[in-house]
């Protein structure tokens, strides 16, 4: 063999490993790219659904708190109306025992005054 033959069989021994490690760079170099471009992607997703639970959390509490405050509102209304229907209770208590005084028992004694002995 020539010296010239067997220097090109040995560059091309040494082209073809270097060749090699470059296409598993190459490759392992594409798979990370794709591999960070996931985890952007997922990272973007996750933030993007963050902000809307944080929105929809948001939203809740200010329903939450509206509601509370119409419960009190409505608290304080039944205890105003339980007065006033106390209030009522005892007039109407009132009203009929006058009644019972001034009209009832009086007309009752007439009748008994005015009935004919048996």
């Amino acid at each position: 063999m020539s010296e010239h033959s067997i220097e090109t069989r040995e560059r091309g021994r040494n082209l073809a490993p270097k060749q090699k490690l470059r296409a598993d760079r190459d490759a392992m170099d594409r798979a990370g790219e794709a591999l960070i471009a996931m985890l952007n992607e997922a990272a973007t997703l996750s933030n993007q659904n963050r902000d809307r639970v944080a929105d929809l959390v948001d939203d809740l509490s200010q329903r939450l708190a509206a509601v509370q405050d119409r419960i009190h509102q409505l608290q304080g209304d039944l205890e105003h109306f339980r007065g006033r229907a106390l209030g009522a209770e005892k007039w109407l208590t009132f009203i009929q025992k006058e009644i019972e005084e001034t009209l009832i028992v009086p007309m009752t004694e007439m009748k008994h005054e005015q009935a004919p002995p048996h």
